[in-house]
């Protein structure tokens, strides 16, 4: 599938980009990934699902920023012990489980 570039992306409109309203910060990642799959448009659901998985990392500047915007850079708590996760990764993996969760619903 080739890339998708940012202007056409469907996300990239003003009134999809999730920026214009308070989205609830989530309490863990299963509660991220429903606040998001919520949020999505079905054109955003169809650009998805057309994706191999293993072509995912070319949502990083598309989806997954706007996951990363949508959730104003959230990262699940951790303890103490734990080392904090990256905004970056957090978004890959919301945008693998919502890939799943589409391919799943074929």
């Amino acid at each position: 599938m080739s890339q998708v570039w940012y202007k056409d992306a469907p996300w990239a409109s003003s009134d999809v980009m999730g920026l214009s309203k308070m989205t609830p910060v989530p309490k863990d990642m299963a509660e991220a990934v429903e606040i998001v799959f919520s949020e999505m448009t079905g054109e955003q659901k169809n650009h998805l699902k057309k994706f191999r998985k293993d072509d995912l990392i070319n949502e990083h500047f598309g989806f997954s920023l706007w996951v990363r915007n949508l959730l104003d850079h959230w990262v699940p708590p951790t303890t103490e012990r734990e080392y904090p996760a990256h905004p970056d990764d957090i978004s890959g993996e919301i945008t693998e489980i919502i890939w799943t969760k589409l391919q799943d619903s074929k």
